[in-house]
């Protein structure tokens, strides 16, 4: 059971670790958020938390990295939980994440439109997708999934 056990660590980090970057760069470079403002009246400890948090993890802001790499990490997580759950094709991924930003041009959902994030999900999309075939594929027992390929 030891690949099994190793590629259960290696799917869901590729899951976690992104989610994880993402969160602390919204923490450090992106300003207040909609969720953070319902803290702020809903649960005024829990906003008070992360504002220190945010003041104490402060980390300088670096040009375009700052303002795609959030963009980026959800993008690459959103991916690999997709294939995780199964789904082989990017496309459900690639089309949700760009979706999501391209409704932000005329105002339909929050947030500000970016073409540089277009290009950061756009580059996240593939990545994920083939971190997570080549996980899949380096642990694979033919008998779990006779549809992907084995070694």
């Amino acid at each position: 059971m030891p690949p099994t056990h190793s590629l259960f660590h290696r799917r869901n980090g590729l899951i976690a670790l992104p989610l994880l970057v993402g969160f602390y760069c919204y923490l450090c470079w992106r300003p207040g958020t909609l969720v953070e403002s319902w803290l702020g009246i809903y649960w005024p400890a829990a906003s008070q938390g992360l504002d220190n948090l945010r003041q104490w993890l402060l980390l300088p802001k670096i040009p375009v990295i700052s303002a795609v790499l959030p963009d980026f990490c959800w993008a690459f997580a959103l991916t690999a939980s997709l294939a995780r759950l199964g789904h082989q094709k990017p496309w459900w991924a690639l089309s949700l994440a760009l979706g999501t930003e391209l409704t932000q041009w005329p105002g339909w959902l929050p947030g500000t439109f970016d073409w540089l994030d277009m290009a950061a999900i756009s580059l996240a999309v593939p990545a994920a997708h083939f971190l997570s075939n080549s996980a899949m594929e380096q642990n694979h027992d033919p008998m779990e999934n006779p549809g992907l390929a084995g070694r």
